[in-house]
């Protein structure tokens, strides 16, 4: 929010709007910010998201899992295959999304029912969401993440809720600026044996 009197400050980047001010319902954006676009999956761009996603985890979980598991080359081998056999969601009414900065895929969220054993109702589910560390702060995840709140909003849901791992504080930190809540559900992702990682549940009302 910006004193009266100085330059406008841009919701998807955080910086001074030095030129015109382009809305986007409730937000305001920067030119740069404004021309990042959003649109569903195609199978073009399966490389680009197992990229976004690779560069993503390696950036952001770091600290999380030990540096073998990065260094394994079927860390990498194992999303390029998801991403190329991907053809649609698996789940009923699901949605990928990615975002597009320029000609390139720089980020995705994927979106749908929960399951009514998680709730205990009939909610929606962010059940991923990553941008390329390279887009980080350019506003993309801003767009991606309205993008996913509307589509989750459309499948008639009251309410979202996503998982996250208990020590990825980057991603809390965007989550809770973009309106989530944690539930104080706790659990253990143990994809990874070796490392188990402790995680937290969010909610979102829509």
């Amino acid at each position: 929010m910006s004193l009266s009197g100085t330059a406008p400050t841009c919701d998807g980047c955080d910086r001074e709007i030095s030129g015109p001010v382009h809305r986007t319902g409730l937000d305001r954006l920067c030119a740069p910010c404004h021309q990042q676009h959003l649109a569903d999956h195609a199978p073009a761009d399966a490389d680009e998201i197992a990229a976004a996603h690779i560069a993503s985890w390696r950036a952001a979980y770091a600290h999380i899992f030990p540096s073998t598991i990065f260094d394994d080359p079927e860390f990498d081998e194992s999303r390029y295959a998801m991403w190329r056999a991907w053809s649609r969601s698996p789940t009923a009414d699901g949605r990928l999304i990615v975002a597009v900065a320029g000609d390139r895929t720089v980020g995705f969220a994927h979106t749908g029912h929960a399951e009514p054993a998680a709730t205990g109702q009939r909610w929606g589910e962010l059940y991923a969401f990553y941008t390329h560390p390279d887009a980080w702060g350019s506003g993309a995840a801003n767009a991606l993440m309205a993008a996913a709140l509307d589509h989750l909003a459309s499948l008639g849901h009251g309410r979202a809720i996503l998982w996250t791992f208990s020590d990825a504080h980057r991603a809390r930190r965007f989550y809770e600026k973009t309106g989530w809540e944690p539930t104080g559900e706790v659990d253990i992702w143990s994809h990874y044996p070796e490392a188990p990682a402790p995680s937290v549940e969010y909610e979102h009302a829509l």
